[in-house]
């Protein structure tokens, strides 16, 4: 499968980032974030918009205050309301006791108890209901908490009186039970219950007013705050926009009038890359060439020299195993015997030695079968479990590319072998139009990059030799958790306008 550049790109960029510190990158982040509104919108609107956030985060927080208040009193106003009708209860409830309690007197029937009851419970609720209002009032509502007292020992005595006649009609004493009815100290104690309950009202009922005509005021101004703000906020805003526009034309002006010089630097600076990154690949071919020649001699002169020695001892051996007269003939035929052991190793030998300067298969079977072969070798030869993906054997590949790339998984192989101790290998090969993505990646004892001494395990030399032809590179170790490979290799070299 082909990605795209940009994919690879950020790939790259993001594996690039993984040995940086958290806190550093983000505080760089913010900082960069910060310096780029800053110079993007400019000094006074950057002060103006200031302005503006704090204009509207003061309104919010009095708002939000004004909201909180305006909760309170309408509570209040709520439990005086109640109050008000507690009291007007009260009054109902007491008139309810005492009609009842005259209806069982007159005509002795119980069904008017039942009534009397429920009044009298009622009433009782709505007096506890009342103290609880003013218990927790302040030393200003001296005046209503008098009243309510006298009012509780006025309502105390006529219930009292109240309950008293029923019991003594009840206990065949109508008449004692009349004359209390008939004294005038109930109906002055009653006159008096109404008239400071009258009177308790009319003061409650104006504190009401008083709390609703503060909550409206206070309503009224947080909408009048509302407005301001919201004005003030809308012309900072106005502002710091025309300020902003302002800034952003002159830097525009700007803009356009380096544009020319800058056209001309880039072009000056995208010629010199492309001469440095010929230069890189031309030095990558030269060393390709040395290796070329050198495997040329080793063939031409050590090769000759062991084949020649394996002749000769092959004709001693075929001589020696003719009888003999001496009896350590057999032992002189055995250790002969290992002599030409030693000497084909030495010619296998001489063969590796050949083949890892100047992979022949380069030319002879192409890039991709001869990577492929060299990946299957070096997996079956360390045990690896191979994950295997590669381009098509048809894809073209520019063949200096194509020698960078197989010395690349030639090192990167041959450092897993010596050190990883992995049992799983991947190796994922991937082109686009522009570039060559190379990932290689174990599950071994993995390393610590930071600890390694330079050069070690050849990391350095792959990445100078990436580098050279404008490409990145990448190697992230976590010990216990293997070692990944990531290399981003361009395809081509852009000729000079």
């Amino acid at each position: 499968m082909c990605a795209s550049r940009h994919t690879f790109s950020e790939i790259f960029r993001l594996g690039g980032q993984m040995n940086n510190s958290t806190t550093i990158k983000y505080t760089s982040v913010l900082f960069t974030q910060i310096s780029t509104i800053y110079s993007v919108l400019g000094k006074r609107t950057v002060i103006l918009l200031t302005i503006a956030f704090l204009i509207i985060t003061s309104s919010v927080i009095l708002i939000d205050g004004w909201i909180r208040m305006f909760n309170n009193q309408t509570h209040n106003i709520i439990s005086a309301r109640n109050t008000l009708n507690n009291l007007n209860d009260l009054k109902y409830n007491v008139v309810r006791c005492e009609s009842s309690q005259r209806g069982f007197l007159i005509t002795d029937r119980v069904a008017y108890l039942t009534p009397f009851s429920s009044a009298y419970s009622d009433a009782r609720k709505n007096m506890a209901q009342i103290t609880t209002y003013y218990e927790d009032k302040s030393d200003e509502f001296q005046v209503e908490k008098k009243l309510k007292q006298s009012i509780i020992s006025k309502l105390e005595s006529k219930l009292v009186e109240m309950q008293t006649t029923i019991k003594l009609a009840q206990n065949d004493n109508k008449i004692s039970a009349l004359e209390l009815i008939n004294m005038d100290y109930g109906l002055h104690a009653m006159f008096t219950f109404n008239k400071e309950i009258d009177e308790l009202i009319k003061i409650l009922q104006k504190d009401i007013d008083t709390r609703v005509m503060v909550r409206g005021d206070n309503t009224f101004y947080a909408r009048c705050l509302i407005f301001l703000s919201s004005f003030i906020w809308l012309a900072l805003v106005v502002t710091a926009l025309k300020q902003m526009m302002k800034e952003m034309n002159a830097k525009e002006q700007l803009k356009l009038s380096l544009m020319q010089e800058k056209g001309i630097c880039e072009k000056k600076l995208k010629n010199q890359n492309i001469l440095v990154t010929k230069l890189a690949l031309d030095y990558q071919q030269d060393v390709e060439k040395e290796r070329q020649k050198l495997a040329s001699e080793l063939h031409d002169e050590l090769g000759s020299i062991f084949t020649a020695i394996k002749m000769d001892v092959s004709w001693l051996v075929k001589k020696l195993k003719e009888p003999l007269t001496s009896a350590s003939a057999h032992t002189l035929i055995e250790k002969l015997d290992k002599t030409t052991l030693y000497i084909n190793k030495g010619i296998t030998y001489h063969r590796h030695v050949i083949e890892q300067l100047n992979p022949t298969g380069l030319s002879n079977l192409g890039i991709w079968t001869t990577l492929r072969n060299l990946i299957s070798d070096v997996s079956e030869r360390n045990n690896w479990k191979l994950n295997l993906d590669l381009p098509d054997d048809n894809t073209q590949l520019n063949e200096g590319i194509g020698l960078i790339v197989y010395r690349l998984v030639q090192e990167t192989l041959n450092n897993a072998g010596k050190y990883s101790k992995a049992s799983v290998i991947s190796v994922h090969i991937m082109m686009d139009e522009k570039y060559l993505k190379l990932e290689i990646t174990d599950n071994g004892v993995g390393f610590d990059l930071t600890s390694q001494k330079s050069g070690k395990f050849g990391i350095v030399g792959m990445k100078n030799r990436i580098s050279a032809i404008g490409g990145n590179f990448n190697i992230t170790g976590i010990p216990g958790k293997g070692v990944s490979t990531l290399a981003m290799i361009p395809l081509k070299i852009d000729d000079t306008d």
